[in-house]
């Protein structure tokens, strides 16, 4: 008998170490993976870095701009404008279509401080921008745009219904700075993340911005795209009615059960987010009935990810390739 425990404790022992090796493999692939990735970007801005000359190397001042002095210009290898709210620090959406079709201006908003690095620089994530050295990339695809710089607009500030540049309370989400906001909504549970910092950031309307992008010769503006943690209605009422000369919004909004919604604080809530019993959560109706005095129609409606389509522009699928 003393045996035949001795033989199963063998076999427990020889399954655990083996679960053990199986669990350090894993961090060790993942870690080989990150190293791989950060020494691909690495080289990248080497190479990219020997084929620019050196007058156009400067240093990051003049890539970011202030709500309060806006600048608009259309390169003349733009056809296109978008315009993305709540970059983070990857710009995964704008270097998705950048990736794809470069002949696009991006007017991109982000209001925390250490995601405008990451833009500026460039990250190890999956998706990474770099406007220093004029990279985009996805996974081990990268493509080097020239122009980046005129192509790639970023203001550092909060898009939303202010009618004048006015500062606001900002949120800093740890660890996914993505999740930053001007709502203070986070906590392990229904965010996975605390706040770790607090910091005043100015929210401005983005009519002005519609308004400077269409003096700038673009017909109509593709897509805005808004990921605000909360704050996408006051984005939208902030276009004014130059909302009319937008073709597609895509917009961070739910209505489902989900289970971090179980946890999250309705005091803490945007005013026209509904939270229900069992995790029930409902950011998107106030959105769609917003947006349907406009004249949009909800098209698709993946959780996190609602697109709609501005009706009174419809024709211009017809004569343009576009993306939403």
């Amino acid at each position: 008998m003393e045996k035949e425990k001795d033989g199963m404790g063998d076999r427990n022992d020889r399954r655990e170490g083996k679960g053990v090796r199986s669990r350090i493999t894993d961090m060790s692939r993942a870690w080989v993976i990150k190293f791989i990735s950060r020494a691909f970007n690495k080289c990248l801005r080497i190479v990219q870095r020997a084929l620019t000359p050196a007058s156009a190397h400067g240093d990051s001042e003049g890539l970011i701009q202030k709500p309060e002095s806006i600048s608009i210009q259309r390169p003349k290898t733009a056809s296109y404008v978008r315009i993305d709210i709540g970059l983070s620090d990857d710009a995964s959406h704008s270097a998705e279509c950048l990736l794809d079709n470069e002949d696009r201006l991006i007017v991109g908003i982000e209001p925390h401080p250490e995601n405008i690095r990451g833009l500026i620089y460039g990250t190890s994530k999956a998706y990474s921008v770099s406007l220093k050295d004029g990279l985009v990339r996805h996974g081990f695809n990268c493509k080097f745009i020239s122009d980046l710089r005129s192509k790639f607009i970023v203001i550092n500030g909060a898009a939303g219904s202010s009618e004048i540049p006015t500062k606001r309370r900002f949120y800093s989400a740890y660890p996914d700075k993505g999740n930053s906001s001007l709502y203070k909504i986070q906590s392990p549970k229904s965010t996975g993340n605390i706040t770790d910092r607090e910091f005043d950031v100015t929210e401005f309307p983005l009519s002005d911005l519609l308004e400077k992008i269409k003096n700038a010769g673009f017909q109509f503006v593709e897509t805005l795209k808004i990921d605000t943690e909360g704050h996408e209605l006051e984005v939208l009422k902030g276009c004014g009615e130059n909302i009319r000369n937008i073709l597609f919004c895509r917009v961070e909004c739910f209505k489902g059960i989900y289970e971090n919604s179980r946890y999250a604080k309705p005091e803490s809530q945007p005013a026209h987010i509904i939270l229900g019993q069992n995790g029930f959560h409902d950011s998107a109706t106030a959105i769609i009935e917003y947006l349907g005095k406009y004249k949009f129609k909800l098209v698709s409606s993946r959780p996190g990810d609602y697109v709609f389509l501005n009706q009174a522009l419809e024709g211009l699928l017809k004569e343009h390739e576009v993306y939403p």
